[in-house]
Formats: structure tokens, C-alpha cells, sequence
């Protein structure tokens, strides 16, 4: 299973911008806002809106306490960076990656993007979106330390991604539409 995702995936992967199709949305999956990974992904999702690879950037992540939202720290990082308040849309229910794809589509009306995630992560959410019935490519942002661990995690994962799609799981919260309107 781990082998099929990754091998079923890899030519959506990119890690230059030049060679990426632009798209009018990009995902970024949330992570730690203390992490490296959370700001190697930000700064990534910035490089894809400043080179007019994506109109819009949405951030999903967790935000299930009161003193701990991936989606508002990604956000204030972004504004701090020069992009427009306008151009971000913030979902708090991604708690796993599968939440984040689904949501992309069935909350806010996505058909196309790219994700912005690191290489040990890029395959089982180019996996997941596809399965999803999105199309998608993964933009990677750079690693950051942990790699070993990240990459037995990730093993297991992507055998979990398979069988959650073969089972049928969708998004744990599927909420209200909001459709995004892309400002012309």
C-alpha cells in the first residue's frame, strides 16, 4: 500500500515553483506554529502567491483548544509576509489531512489546487485529495528536522490513507458551504 500511494503519486510532486501548473487555489495542511515545518509551509505558500502560481491560499488546521489555532497563526504569518487578508481563507477543522482535502472540496467548493506540505508528507496528501475528487499537485516546502521520525510515521499513514478511502471516511466535521469567490 505504502509503495501504490507513492508511486501512484510522485509525478504531482514538485519542489519548483517554475515547473508547477498554477492553479487558483493552494492548501496549506497545518502544523505546529512553533515548528519549523509550520514555518517552512507559510513561507511556501507565500512564494506560490507572490510568483502568481495561486489567486487564493487556504490554511487548515487544528484548533480543537482555546489557546492552540494552526489556521490563525498561519494566517497572521502570511499578513506579516504581504499577503491580503482577502486572499486567505482559514479552516479550523482540519485535524488530520483527510479533514483538510475533504473540507477543501466539500466546504468551500475546490476542484483544483496545490498543497503545500514537506516531501515525507506530499504523496498521502496527493493521494488523499485525488481520492477525493480533487485534482491536485503538492508544492514542498523544506524539510525540517525529525526526518527518521517523519518518515516511519508517514509509512504507516499512507497505509491508513488507503484504507480510510476504501472505507469511505470523510471529513470528521463536514460543515456549512463557503464557497470561496475568487476576487477578479
Amino acid at each position: 500500500l505504502n509503495l501504490w500511494v507513492i508511486s501512484s503519486t510522485e509525478d504531482k510532486i514538485f519542489d519548483e515553483i517554475s515547473q508547477l501548473p498554477a492553479s487558483d487555489f493552494c492548501l496549506i495542511l497545518g502544523s505546529h506554529p512553533f515548528g519549523q515545518a509550520f514555518e517552512y509551509r507559510v513561507k511556501a505558500g507565500y512564494d506560490l502567491y507572490h510568483a502568481g502560481k495561486v489567486k487564493h491560499i487556504i490554511v487548515s488546521g487544528d484548533n480543537s483548544r482555546d489557546d492552540y489555532n494552526e489556521p490563525l497563526e498561519m494566517k497572521k504569518e502570511l499578513q506579516r509576509l504581504g499577503v491580503p487578508a482577502s486572499a486567505i481563507t482559514m479552516d479550523f477543522a482540519g485535524f488530520r489531512s483527510l479533514d483538510s482535502v475533504a473540507r477543501a472540496k466539500s466546504v468551500f467548493g475546490v476542484h483544483e489546487l496545490i498543497i503545500v506540505t514537506q516531501d515525507f508528507h506530499a504523496n498521502r496528501a496527493v493521494y488523499l485529495a485525488e481520492s477525493y475528487g480533487l485534482r491536485c499537485w503538492a508544492y514542498l516546502a523544506r524539510q525540517g528536522q525529525f526526518q527518521s521520525y517523519n518518515n516511519t510515521r508517514e509509512f504507516c499513514a499512507r497505509c491508513m490513507a488507503v484504507l480510510d478511502v476504501w472505507r469511505g471516511r470523510g471529513a470528521r466535521f463536514s460543515g456549512p458551504i463557503e464557497e470561496i469567490h475568487l476576487a477578479e
